[in-house]
């Protein structure tokens, strides 16, 4: 029930029912070309810490269209994570899980906590939803903050 509900409210999904039989579309978004960075060059290493839970709400749900999906947070509970770690971001590998929080919605996530060292000397967190092990276990979904 609740997955349906998440994907519902995606606008990727069709159904063309003027055929012999109906027929199920799913559009893929994709940038132009001018508008893809590549990031790999500014990064040093990429390390896996551990599993980690919060509650965050969105700031700009505006990437999380394409693959990977982006999202930039705000933590505002988090379990796992110690308080000297600023998270600003979820990035998604898996594509259940692209337009599934709009800017201003509530959410809850459960993945793998990566610490970023750029080549600049630059260290960011961010929070990862990939492929791999604990897969069944990862979470990103809305929720109503203020009637816990």
């Amino acid at each position: 029930k609740e997955y349906m509900r998440h994907q519902r409210r995606k606008l990727i999904y069709a159904v063309y029912d003027k055929a012999w039989r109906p027929i199920k579309l799913e559009f893929e978004p994709v940038r132009k070309w001018d508008e893809i960075k590549n990031t790999y060059p500014e990064i040093k290493r990429v390390k896996k810490l551990s599993m980690v839970e919060a509650i965050f709400e969105v700031r700009d749900a505006s990437q999380s269209y394409f693959m990977p999906s982006i999202y930039e947070i705000e933590i505002l509970e988090a379990k796992n994570i110690p308080e000297s770690v600023k998270i600003d971001r979820i990035i998604s590998y898996v594509e259940e899980f692209r337009l599934q929080l709009e800017k201003g919605e509530y959410g809850i996530v459960k993945g793998w906590l990566e610490k970023i060292e750029k080549v600049s000397g630059e260290t960011r967190y961010q929070i990862t939803l990939t492929y791999g092990p604990k897969y069944f276990e990862q979470v990103l979904k809305t929720i109503n903050y203020f009637q816990k």
